[in-house]
């Protein structure tokens, strides 16, 4: 039958489906990625298991990286809700608070295969670090932890005159090598992980807690 709604409609429609299959496109890669491994699986194989045309695949994705960039925009979005949750209710320690980003950030990346997976991930935002998605994502993250410096920092946890985006952008770098270890190492595990954050994190807390004394001491030393 011929449509005979408004022109609008047709094209919402038609938009829509074209969004789905994008998704389920993403969907049945990533399962093959995690199954089979990023390197052995072709954009022929999605399409087979996908159960589509390969053109159509190379019609919404030029290269499997493109899956890859979408995987990661899609993933960073979906926990964008819980990293806000966990700003918005702080436990009272920002060393406890820290590590449930952290944590959030790790997400349900347990198995071998999910963890090879990000790192290929890890590898194409290196290699892709002029992508402004891959840098609004580094921001927004950094973003969470300096809020939270802020929080205690106004509290009185934290030396006020510590500079809450450089500790925010330090803490930023300890949590992605701390991850992309994660991601190398099948044996640890994701509360082992989280204890070796702990530990770093208390290290520099007890500077961060009030650096006056240090301030004062390489003073009298000059």
């Amino acid at each position: 039958m011929p449509h005979r709604g408004k022109p609008g409609e047709a094209l919402g429609l038609r938009d829509r489906k074209k969004a789905q299959q994008r998704l389920d496109l993403i969907e049945v890669a990533v399962r093959l990625f995690k199954k089979r491994g990023y390197e052995a699986v072709r954009m022929e194989d999605i399409a087979s298991k996908a159960e589509v045309s390969t053109k159509t695949v190379y019609n919404y994705f030029p290269t499997k990286r493109d899956i890859l960039i979408e995987f990661l925009v899609a993933d960073r979005e979906r926990a964008i809700s819980e990293f806000e949750r966990i700003i918005e209710t702080p436990l009272g320690n920002p060393i406890d608070d820290l590590v449930r980003l952290m944590e959030a950030d790790i997400g349900d990346v347990l198995l071998p295969g999910e963890r090879a997976l990000w790192l290929e991930i890890m590898a194409v935002t290196v290699r892709e670090r002029g992508d402004e998605r891959f840098r609004r994502y580094r921001h927004m993250f950094t973003s969470y932890f300096e809020t939270l410096l802020s929080h205690f920092q106004e509290a009185g946890n934290i030396s006020p005159s510590l500079d809450v985006a450089l500790a925010a952008h330090i803490i930023h770098i300890v949590h992605s090598e701390n991850f992309e270890h994660f991601c190398m190492e099948p044996g640890l595990t994701v509360e082992g992980a989280l204890s070796l954050a702990r530990k770093q994190l208390e290290l520099l807390f007890r500077a961060w807690a009030d650096d006056k004394p240090m301030v004062d001491a390489r003073r009298a030393r000059k």
